[in-house]
């Protein structure tokens, strides 16, 4: 029901500003009103603050991007070659603001997804545009024969990092050159497509992890048997990996570069279902029995020599 009018009462024009007067004479009024001027200038300083954020921003002096890296810490061997693949445009697709709270996030993010790098271990964004990164790069592991053919019809041959990715051999020239032997090749894997660059490469037979293994050991053997640079792994088959009943021949066969052939069986990686080949200590010291005698074209070092019995 509506409020009659009364014509004697005064106009409402005439009462606010007195019922106004009173409210802000009174505890609750007073406060009131500070709440509201605070809230007006919060509302003020946020837009301020949002303006002067959008366009500091917007500064291209304080963006981040691929000239932004800079790398602590990189290995004796990271030579230039390195250094441009690992600041290259393509591999580092950041775009960010030096305020951006996500900045480092997203060059971190950038960094694991690069080719060249195995770990990121730290990564600080350096005012006005810097970011200061330390990483683990990848190091070479050996070369692997594919089914397909170069130019000059020989077997194409892609290079595999220690954690089975597929390196760009160009970047790592100067690595590969110093090195105290050359790489082992790895033959026998069976066909598969090949891996970009920073893919990791493996098959279902496992085949692959276990020739990068075997490349390890070749590794270890040359400093156990202190071979120096005479004497190396020169090839790796792991044709016959993994075999489910028959050792007439190791399952991994190592070449040296002397043409000698080794019968190396399985490495430490997987032991299971050949439980009668022992550990690398002991097939190490077989090696070393067989090439302290006269030279043999083929040593088998799976298996404890058979005891000669008298006659």
């Amino acid at each position: 029901m509506a409020r009659r009018t009364d014509p004697d009462d005064p106009p409402e024009t005439e009462e606010a500003p007195k019922r106004r007067h009173v409210l802000l004479g009174t505890r609750w009024g007073r406060l009131t009103l500070r709440v509201g001027l605070l809230a007006v200038l919060l509302l003020g300083a946020g837009l301020v603050l949002g303006k002067a954020r959008a366009q500091a921003y917007a500064v291209r002096e304080n963006r981040l991007g691929a000239a932004s890296f800079v790398f602590e810490g990189l290995p004796s061997w990271a030579d230039a070659r390195i250094s441009a693949m690992l600041h290259h445009a393509s591999l580092l697709q950041l775009d960010v603001s030096v305020f951006d709270p996500a900045a480092e996030e997203r060059a971190r993010g950038v960094l694991a997804r690069h080719p060249l790098v195995r770990r990121v271990e730290d990564v600080r964004i350096a005012f006005p545009n810097k970011v200061r990164a330390r990483v683990v790069l990848r190091e070479p592991g050996c070369w692997v024969q594919t089914h397909f053919l170069d130019r000059q019809g020989r077997p194409f041959c892609v290079l595999l990092s220690t954690d089975s990715h597929r390196i760009d051999e160009r970047c790592y020239a100067g690595y590969l050159a110093q090195r105290r032997a050359p790489l082992p090749l790895l033959v026998g894997v069976d066909r598969a497509p090949l891996p970009v660059p920073g893919v990791p490469w493996d098959n279902l037979k496992e085949q692959v992890a276990e020739g990068l293994e075997a490349a390890r050991v070749a590794d270890r053997l040359a400093r156990d048997m202190a071979w120096g640079r005479s004497r190396y792994v020169a090839r790796i088959d792991v044709s016959r990996f993994p075999s489910p009943g028959n050792r007439a021949m190791g399952e991994v066969l190592l070449t040296l570069n002397d043409g000698t052939t080794v019968d190396w069986g399985r490495t430490e990686r997987d032991l299971a279902g050949s439980v009668e080949e022992e550990t690398y200590e002991r097939k190490m010291v077989r090696l070393m029995q067989a090439q302290s005698g006269p030279p043999r074209p083929h040593v088998d070092v799976r298996f404890p020599a058979e005891p000669v019995l008298p006659r």
